[in-house]
């Protein structure tokens, strides 16, 4: 369910221009890992993701900045390989997996990182 709100506003972004669909992503970035980690129902994990980006925008910005730089960097690696063939195939799987992976990673420590820092703040 998660996935399907996100889609669709990220579609309704996309239909005016691309800056809103990218806000989007990085407003709910931690949805995700609000479900897996704290358990949350899907509208319940949106906003807990709404409120972990809005306490901490300059970070979370950063990060998704960097998230994205990433990942745009990995697609422009993969275009080059997929002259490749079949070799290209193999590299492009593996690239993906690991940005998979390695942004993942990146955004669960972050969301911890950043409940932590909250939780602290607040005290």
């Amino acid at each position: 369910i998660a996935t399907l709100i996100i889609s669709l506003l990220a579609a309704l972004g996309a239909m005016f221009f691309i800056i809103p669909s990218l806000l989007v992503f990085c407003v709910f970035m931690f949805t995700y890992v609000a479900i897996m980690e704290e358990g949350l129902s899907a509208l319940d994990a949106l906003k807990e993701s709404y409120r972990t980006v809005r306490a901490n925008l300059s970070a979370t910005v950063t990060l998704f900045i960097i998230l994205l730089g990433i990942a745009l960097s990995v697609q422009l690696i993969e275009i080059f390989f997929a002259m490749f063939r079949f070799l290209g195939v193999i590299i492009n799987v593996v690239l993906s997996s690991t940005l998979i992976a390695f942004t993942s990673i990146a955004l669960l420590l972050s969301y911890r990182e950043l409940k932590v820092e909250n939780s602290h703040s607040s005290t």
